[in-house]
């Protein structure tokens, strides 16, 4: 049966079906059960058959997972080496420490159902690694990569923010965690509101409006 299961959990990404937790019990892996089955699969299925061709390396993604999972509930923020385990790609270069800081605060504000597959924790790290890209002067951040963080940018001059994080330090430390850029974000679109009021309210004998 251990073998059998072995064989169920290395090989299903050409099977029809998806290992069951009976199958990761039974071939001696730790750490499955029905909540996290799919996230672990998910996993799984992303991974090149050479980075789970031994028990170890299969043991590790659902450690992995894990680490994600429990940090949505208080737990332990996932490393960069079990990112990189589960396949999260784009965490790399001087901002990765960055990166990383930022991914786990968003991570922590989610919940378990928000991280379940790789795919969505993927798109987390792309936006976290956009916005210390932009802190350095790289390409400018996105509105839909601010909301993917769960930032209130609803009402935001993008321009504004991508100036405002180019003004940041430039290894991302100005931005590395969720409130961090949620105040700066907020700042701008407070910053707007006030210049619009200062325009309107102008009739020739209140403060003028500057360039600014």
């Amino acid at each position: 049966f251990v073998v059998a299961g072995v064989f169920c959990v290395v090989y299903f990404k050409w099977l029809i079906s998806e290992p069951s937790v009976a199958d990761y019990s039974g071939a001696g892996f730790c750490g499955v059960s029905s909540s996290n089955l799919s996230a672990i699969n998910s996993a799984l299925a992303g991974l090149a058959s050479t980075a789970t061709d031994t028990s170890t390396e299969l043991q590790s993604v659902v450690n992995a997972y894990n680490s994600v999972l429990a940090a949505t509930n208080g737990g332990t923020a996932p490393t960069l080496t079990e990112l990189q385990t589960l396949g999260i790609t784009g965490l790399t270069g001087s901002g990765s420490t960055a990166s990383v800081a930022l991914l786990d605060t968003v991570i922590a504000s989610l919940t378990s159902a928000d991280v379940d597959t790789v795919a969505e924790i993927q798109a987390l790290a792309n936006a976290a690694s956009a916005v210390v890209a932009a802190a350095s002067g790289g390409a400018a951040i996105t509105l839909a990569q601010l909301q993917t963080l769960g930032i209130d940018a609803a009402h935001a001059d993008i321009s504004a923010v991508q100036t405002a994080l180019a003004a940041t330090a430039d290894d991302g430390t100005g931005v590395d965690t969720l409130t961090e850029l949620q105040l700066l974000v907020s700042t701008c679109v407070s910053n707007a509101a006030a210049a619009i009021t200062t325009i309107t309210n102008y009739n020739g004998t209140t403060n003028a409006p500057s360039v600014a």
